[in-house]
């Protein structure tokens, strides 16, 4: 070893302000004042949003979704994607470094936001994605077409004109076959938050020229000692409001303060967001979490009771689970109402659809397969390598241990698609080559090593957020990392890696418990190529 300086490593067919008129209904607009729109954007300039990436947006798994309901959206490897309310691009950033033929733009009202969104942008290289500073209300039909539109927490938080436009820039700004996303607060669910906000709203009334942050602090200290009577007096067991108080005062302080101290923030019950959507011509698809739009996975009992009372209304169903739910919180698809007689409203998949798309346990969660069921089984053996799987991979690895034995293709997609439902499994259009390290065989595009170093060495991390191909926040990177993808810009060994990884860096590892050690080169090296593996960082070489 060398005496230079080291340089550390850190290691299945298959309301506010007014009050919205009952559960239907078309309430009166509110015009947006130019004053208002100013103070919603120097609400984000002075206490800018976390920016980061929300997996249901994923531009492979809108694709997913609208092919099972129906649908023919463009392929997510070539799309021209729009976020409205983009913040500083940590929704779209990552999307554009997978899919790089692909092209991104975001729009926010903070110019703040976009600059260092795009100050960020160009560390990484990226090409294939800008930020602009715009109104919404500006938008018009000049401004291009896209395949899919993102709006993502941003619906219930402006004025109703602003809410008409952002359903006409829907309409007029996808292509033919375009997926629009919403998201947006609803009822019964929200009436539950609605009270914290206003308790906020009310204790900090007297401090309109004090900042968002102080405000927000003055809320939730009074939000906080009346939780604290709550929990202290036995006189008072209303255990739900105190739930939802202590909900509150876990969450981060910026999305407190846009999510309750806003000036607009007007949850709306799911058959009043569809009609308004209907009458911009713009046809509902479904929720992205299919458990809010289908009643397949559910008890039999509970499935015709509710078809009774439904009727074949399928606005009716969706209001009806919001309501069985309490829901709080949606996230709508909605197309062009020229494509809306293609929408499957059936609760089935075709075959040849299930059969192309890619499942995956979503993170965070489990699941217990049946180990006593052979068909089962073998869903559950492929879907515990961690990678994503179709059916035919079920197939294969049934065939394989029962040699033989006939399996119905139909169950095995029956049982994906429940799963899928009720959430257990994500599902995406594509799966993306997962290459591991081979000497002399893989590299490290430029684009991975440029998008790590802008978090390593340009401090990215401060503004936003790593994630995967699926758009799933991840842990952030190392020096470590940097350094060794920097050593695979070129095919080369995985002892060369060692031996330069051995000579130039001090490898110091923590355990949870926080003891501090020194492993060996060899098993840091193969450490950081299996994590770069799990990313889809490696490519063939030619």
């Amino acid at each position: 070893m060398s005496n230079k300086k080291k340089k550390a490593a850190s290691a299945r067919p298959v309301m506010a302000k007014k009050a919205r008129q009952a559960v239907v209904g078309n309430p009166a607009s509110h015009m947006a004042e130019p004053s208002e729109i100013s103070d919603i954007k120097n609400s984000y300039d002075d206490l800018m949003y976390e920016s980061k990436a929300f997996s249901q947006t994923a531009i492979n798994a809108l694709e997913a979704r609208a092919r099972m309901m129906g649908l023919k959206p463009a392929a997510a490897g070539n799309a021209k994607v729009l976020e409205l309310g983009c913040s500083m691009g940590g929704n779209i950033i990552t999307q554009a470094l997978y899919y790089p033929d692909a092209e991104f733009i975001g729009i926010d009202l903070s110019g703040r936001q976009v600059a260092q969104g795009n100050a960020i942008i160009e560390k990484m290289g990226l090409k294939n994605v800008r930020l602009e500073e715009k109104d919404i209300l500006t938008v018009d039909e000049s401004f291009g077409k896209f395949d899919y539109i993102i709006v993502h927490g941003i619906w219930s938080w402006v004025p109703d004109t602003v809410k008409d436009k952002i359903f006409s820039i829907c309409r007029n700004n996808l292509t033919e076959h375009g997926i629009a996303y919403i998201s947006y607060n609803v009822y019964p669910g929200w009436k539950r938050s609605e009270q914290i906000r206003e308790i906020m709203l009310f204790s900090s009334s007297g401090m309109q020229g004090e900042s968002l942050a102080l405000r927000t602090r003055k809320g939730l200290d009074t939000v906080n000692a009346l939780a604290e009577i709550l929990e202290s007096d036995k006189g008072f067991r209303n255990n739900e409001k105190l739930q939802s108080m202590r909900n509150v005062l876990g969450k981060n302080g910026y999305y407190v303060a846009h999510e309750y101290m806003e000036a607009f923030n007007d949850p709306i019950y799911v058959n009043g967001f569809i009609e308004w959507a209907n009458r911009h011509r713009l046809a509902y698809i479904g929720d992205t979490r299919l458990s809010m739009s289908f009643i397949s996975w559910m008890a039999e009992h509970t499935r015709e009771r509710i078809k009774a009372l439904t009727n074949g209304d399928y606005i009716a169903k969706e209001l009806y689970i919001d309501i069985l739910f309490d829901s709080e919180f949606r996230r709508s698809l909605l197309c062009r109402q020229e494509e809306g007689h293609n929408i499957a409203r059936n609760e089935t998949v075709p075959i040849e659809i299930m059969e192309n798309l890619y499942f995956r346990l979503v993170q965070g969660t489990g699941i217990d397969l049946d180990e006593s069921n052979t068909m089962l089984s073998g869903i559950r053996e492929v879907m515990s390598g961690g990678e994503p799987f179709r059916t035919e991979d079920v197939v294969a690895n049934l065939n394989r241990r029962f040699p033989g034995l006939a399996f119905d293709r139909v169950q095995i997609n029956s049982q994906l698609l429940l799963q899928t439902i009720t959430g257990y499994f994500a599902v995406s259009s594509d799966k993306g080559e997962k290459l591991t390290f081979e000497d002399h065989k893989t590299y490290v595009p430029a684009r991975f090593t440029d998008y790590v170093a802008a978090f390593v060495e340009h401090g990215a991390e401060q503004f936003v957020k790593p994630a995967n191909r699926y758009n799933e926040g991840t842990p952030s990177f190392g020096y470590g990392h940097l350094y060794i993808m920097r050593q695979l810009s070129q095919p080369t060994t995985k002892q060369a890696v060692i031996d330069a990884v051995a000579e130039n860096l001090n490898i110091v590892t923590t355990t949870v418990d926080g003891l501090k050690f020194n492993p060996p080169a060899r098993v840091y090296v193969e450490q950081i190529l299996s994590e770069l593996a799990e990313r889809h960082f490696f490519a063939q070489a030619d």
